[in-house]
């Protein structure tokens, strides 16, 4: 396999494999959204969730996030800003969460849940014999739920970064090596 695909509506997203080849485009760090829709952005991550998100011909933009999203709710705050500026709804947004470490490989601390639980992000918070994690791109769907983005239009990618070793990278296992992910529109 050369590149896992999403697609969701008329944006997609290649995430090269370590068999394939890294096309790298603008690179986002955080947190990036613009109108030129031509544009394609790259994510180089480990095992943060890779986002993208936009409106043909309207907007284009991506987010790389990690745990210190369940305090900052910076996502939250960001694409409210953006849906603003651009004059757009959060339903007419389309997004890919690409992919990351899912649950089962991120633990947490129980006040970590129970913040998850008093911010309403109860299917967010797991918990297995005792311990507890957080599934980290549920917890991304959700935001873009309370920003009124529809589930149809939310697309997640099936690979754990960490279970999948032959295919993607990931720094649980002490890899320095990125997964690349890039987006555009058709």
């Amino acid at each position: 396999m050369k590149n896992i695909e999403l697609t969701c509506g008329s944006l997609h997203c290649l995430t090269a494999t370590k068999s394939g080849q890294k096309d790298i485009e603008k690179v986002v760090d955080s947190y990036y959204a613009t109108a030129d829709t031509e544009t394609k952005l790259t994510i180089l991550s480990h095992d943060e969730v890779p986002l993208f998100f936009g409106v043909k011909g309207k907007l284009i933009g991506a987010a790389k996030l990690d745990k210190t999203e369940i305090d900052t709710k910076s996502l939250l705050d960001n694409l409210r800003a953006t849906l603003v500026t651009y004059s757009l709804k959060g339903e007419d947004l389309v997004a890919i969460i690409g992919p990351c470490l899912t649950f089962s490989h991120t633990p947490v601390e129980r006040k970590v849940i129970e913040q998850l639980l008093n911010d309403g992000f109860q299917a967010a918070a797991k918990r297995t014999d005792g311990v507890d994690f957080l599934d980290l791109p549920l917890f991304v769907l959700l935001e873009l739920r309370r920003l009124g983005v529809k589930i149809e239009n939310i697309k997640i990618g099936d690979y754990d970064t960490f279970e999948n070793p032959d295919l993607l990278y990931s720094g649980l296992r002490g890899e320095s090596e990125l997964n690349a992910s890039i987006a555009y529109f058709d």
